[in-house]
């Protein structure tokens, strides 16, 4: 019998410029220095406030255009889904 072990998903930290609640979508600044548009499109309060306090957002994984992707904050399960898009 064999065993299938998965890996932990790599997470990214992106620094969001500007409250979270402020408008749908809002900026955030990849570790590279990229700027990507982000809109919650499913999030706990939780992650929201959190966002709002620290100005980070981890996404699984690298942030990609389009799709929803799996957001979390550390510490935390998964929390919601965010969409990208370019500004």
């Amino acid at each position: 019998m064999r065993f299938r072990f998965r890996l932990p998903a790599a997470w990214t930290e992106l620094q969001v410029l500007g409250p979270a609640a402020a408008k749908p979508w809002q900026l955030a600044r990849t570790p590279d220095g990229t700027e990507l548009a982000f809109k919650l499109t499913s999030a706990d309060d939780v992650l929201t406030r959190h966002i709002e306090q620290t100005g980070r957002l981890r996404v699984m994984g690298e942030p990609r255009i389009g799709g929803p992707v799996r957001i979390a904050v550390p510490g935390h399960p998964l929390l919601g889904l965010a969409s990208f898009s370019l500004p």
